[in-house]
């Protein structure tokens, strides 16, 4: 029983030991200064036309969409969008949005007035980098290839806009062209 009882002592004196070495030591706590700044969002700025003008185009120069090509013997005009001021390496798209025409809803319809070509419709298309093919910016649905912002934040997209047949089993019959779109940069 004394062999308990000595155990039972040393156990607690032990234990009362340890506390106390925990009871000595004290936490530390340090002051530190935090300092920075909260800066705007720097927006990119886009400067892009505001109109596209087509020289005049013979009926056997527009080009279709099953072409793969904006043109078939016309270059179309080009739209350029410049993106400057933006964050180095940001991605952008290109959205063209309006009224898709009723023969090719891929297209922007022609303007609904008196004297208006027929069985044509306005395309917008990019270009593969380096390459000489083309991709179809599909009116309210598509957009164009990923565009990334240089090391500079700028950024140069050119679209080339065209006069397109809307289906190829109907004969284009010559008149004005005119068309109303939005141009959309999609920041991604």
């Amino acid at each position: 029983m004394n062999k308990k009882i000595l155990v039972l002592s040393l156990a607690m004196a032990f234990s009362s030991l340890a506390g106390v070495s925990h009871a000595a030591q004290e936490a530390s706590v340090s002051d530190i200064t935090l300092t920075g700044h909260v800066i705007d969002y720097a927006a990119c700025e886009i400067d892009a036309p505001s109109s596209v003008t087509f020289d005049d185009i013979s009926i056997y120069d527009i080009g279709t969409v099953e072409s793969g090509k904006p043109y078939k013997n016309n270059p179309g005009a080009v739209y350029d969008i410049t993106l400057t001021k933006c964050p180095a390496g940001q991605t952008v798209s290109v959205s063209i949005l309006g009224t898709a025409d009723g023969e090719n809803s891929s297209l922007i319809a022609l303007d609904d007035v008196p004297g208006s070509a027929q069985h044509v419709a306005v395309s917008f298309w990019d270009e593969v980098l380096l390459t000489q093919e083309h991709v179809l910016i599909k009116a309210n649905s598509g957009s164009s290839l990923v565009h990334t912002t240089e090391s500079s934040g700028s950024s140069h997209i050119p679209l080339y806009v065209a006069p397109t047949q809307t289906v190829s089993t109907q004969s284009v019959i010559s008149g004005t062209i005119s068309a109303t779109t939005n141009v959309k940069v999609n920041f991604l």
